[in-house]
């Protein structure tokens, strides 16, 4: 195998959001071993750069499940963003229904501050403003490119609300479901498992290659896309039953794992 994806918050990251030592062991043997290593995140671009001082060696970044993909120089590779009027329709229809919506440049922007978004920046380490208006007209008044919407459901309802969204839309975004309320949409077909082609394609790797590891639903197509997909014991059921192995491992030591399970280097 000569290329690793992988997943960060549930995945490689500990609960404190740091790199376990094993774990960090791990990619720096894999890495002095040839093997590429690739940050796959649904975080936004300006969060993963700052988790790159957490890592011991080079490494890619896709970012916004797939949205952006960077290389070890931090040049964009490539770009696939919602149009601004895309956008806007999905922002208006998730406030009509009553749901929270965040979109992202360099920083989170919402239609008002609240404690979610202030928390929510203080997580991914990026800076949080509002709109100071109706976000959807925001979007299209400042020619606004994102590369998704979260939709946010507080309510207990993330299915129900799921389900709405893909009736209303149909096949027209990508959307994913993460974690207990979000939505996550993107132009369609741009996902983990699109950029796990594209980056493999750009450094001449074939995806039989490749082992992915994730633990959420947005993990599930670059779980798939891989020659060997991962799951760590904490997945979500859709990303254990895609993956073709699941660790024993959660909340840092996964990496370290399937270094020795698959890759076949001893980790001391």
């Amino acid at each position: 195998m000569k290329i690793l994806f992988t997943d960060f918050d549930g995945t490689l990251a500990t609960d404190d959001k740091k790199i376990s030592a094993k774990d960090f062991s791990a990619l720096k043997v894999l890495h002095d071993n040839g093997v590429k290593i690739v940050l796959s995140t649904g975080r936004m671009t300006a969060s993963a750069k700052q988790l790159l001082k957490l890592f011991p060696c080079d490494v890619y970044l896709a970012t916004f499940n797939g949205g952006e993909i960077i290389d070890i120089d931090g040049n964009m590779i490539e770009r696939n963003a919602l149009a601004p009027i895309a956008a806007a329709k999905i922002v208006a229809y998730a406030k009509k229904q009553g749901l929270f919506c965040q979109i992202y440049s360099d920083e989170v922007v919402s239609e008002e501050l609240t404690d979610y978004t202030k928390s929510y920046g203080k997580l991914v380490g990026c800076g949080v403003r509002a709109s100071d208006g109706d976000l959807a007209e925001y979007i299209l008044k400042n020619d606004f490119i994102t590369t998704k919407v979260q939709i946010c459901d507080f309510s207990g309802n993330i299915e129900e609300s799921f389900k709405k969204l893909i009736e209303e839309f149909g096949d027209e975004f990508e959307y994913v479901r993460v974690e207990k309320y979000w939505i996550n949409v993107s132009p369609k077909g741009i996902n983990k498992g699109y950029a796990l082609e594209r980056v493999c394609k750009y450094l001449g790797i074939s995806t039989v290659d490749a082992v992915a590891i994730g633990d959420d639903n947005n993990d599930i197509s670059m779980i798939k896309k891989a020659g060997i997909g991962v799951a760590v014991s904490n997945a979500t059921d859709g990303a254990r039953l895609a993956a073709d192995m699941v660790t024993k491992s959660a909340n840092g030591g996964a990496i370290a794992e399937i270094t020795e399970k698959i890759f076949g280097f001893h980790i001391r």
